[in-house]
């Protein structure tokens, strides 16, 4: 072996060595970039995610009698698919049949849709507690459910503790 074989073998040794490395780096990098990809994505997401909530028609309240009358509002900065709500009291009784037979309702950002949902077995009485559970999707597929409760002030009307939104899944 001549120095000359020598000299190639080690520099051919030290490119096989810097390739390696480089590999190595390149394949972190691309993680890293990933990463960051999958945050922006779920920071969009955070910003756009529509946030439904039921809200009074009339002055007086969410009219439970003979009907659950109320308006589903869009609070967030994305649009939302409707695809079910429930009304149920503490007792684990269900107050409506399913109010939209399978069909999904389009709800803009920032905007209400009217509904008048019929209830199975009439109307709660006065002081009954009950949660209302809106089912909803984002235009990217996330699935999400605000539950509001409060209680039947009047043979008629449902007033509102509160609203919290829950991230259903992450399809």
């Amino acid at each position: 072996m001549t120095a000359g074989d020598l000299i190639v073998g080690v520099g051919t040794l030290a490119l096989a060595a810097f390739t390696a490395w480089l590999a190595a780096r390149t394949s972190a990098e691309v993680k890293i970039s990933e990463e960051q990809i999958g945050l922006s994505r779920e920071s969009i997401e955070a910003q756009d995610r529509p946030f439904v909530i039921p809200t009074p028609r009339a002055p007086r309240g969410v009219l439970i009698n003979p009907a659950f009358i109320a308006n589903l509002e869009n609070l967030g900065k994305g649009a939302a698919q409707i695809e079910s709500i429930q009304i149920m009291s503490k007792g684990g009784h269900e107050h409506l049949d399913d109010p939209f037979d399978g069909r999904v309702r389009p709800l803009a950002a920032a905007s209400k849709l009217s509904i008048s949902l019929p209830l199975k077995g009439g109307a709660p009485v006065e002081g009954t507690e009950l949660s209302v559970s809106v089912h909803y999707r984002s235009p990217a597929g996330r699935r999400y459910s605000t539950r509001s409760t409060g209680r039947v002030v009047n043979d008629e009307t449902l007033s509102f503790d509160g609203h919290r939104r829950h991230e259903v899944d992450t399809d």
